[in-house]
C-alpha cells in the first residue's frame, strides 16, 4: 500500500481543503486536525495506518458530544459505539426519512 499512499499523496497537493468549521478527527490519531495541512497529512497516512475509530469516539465525547450520527445502511457502527459507551446516544440514519424531525 505504500505506493498508493505516495500517489495519493501527490494527488493531495492539488485539492484545496479549507480549515473545518467543527471538530473533525482523523483515524490514523484518533485526534482532532485542525488545518487543512494535518488533513491532508492524515489523509496520506490513513492509507497505510490502523483505524482509531474508538479514539476518535471518546475524543469527541470529551468536546462535550452527546448524539452520534451513523450515516448508511446498517447499524454496525451504532452497535460497536454502544458496546463501546453505553451512555452515548447513537442515531443510525440510512434514509432521509429516518433523520429525527
Amino acid at each position: 500500500m505504500a505506493p498508493a499512499k505516495e500517489a495519493f499523496g501527490r494527488f493531495l497537493q492539488d485539492v484545496e481543503i479549507k480549515s473545518p468549521q467543527f471538530p473533525v478527527f482523523t483515524n490514523v490519531t484518533g485526534q482532532q486536525v485542525r488545518t487543512p495541512e494535518e488533513i491532508k497529512t492524515a489523509l496520506e497516512a490513513q492509507v497505510v495506518s490502523s483505524v482509531r475509530w474508538e479514539e476518535c469516539m471518546h475524543a469527541a465525547a470529551g468536546l462535550g458530544i452527546e448524539t452520534f450520527y451513523e450515516c448508511g445502511p446498517g447499524g454496525v457502527l451504532a452497535g460497536l459505539a454502544k458496546r463501546t459507551e453505553k451512555t452515548w446516544r447513537v442515531i443510525s440514519v440510512a434514509e432521509f426519512t429516518d433523520l429525527p424531525a
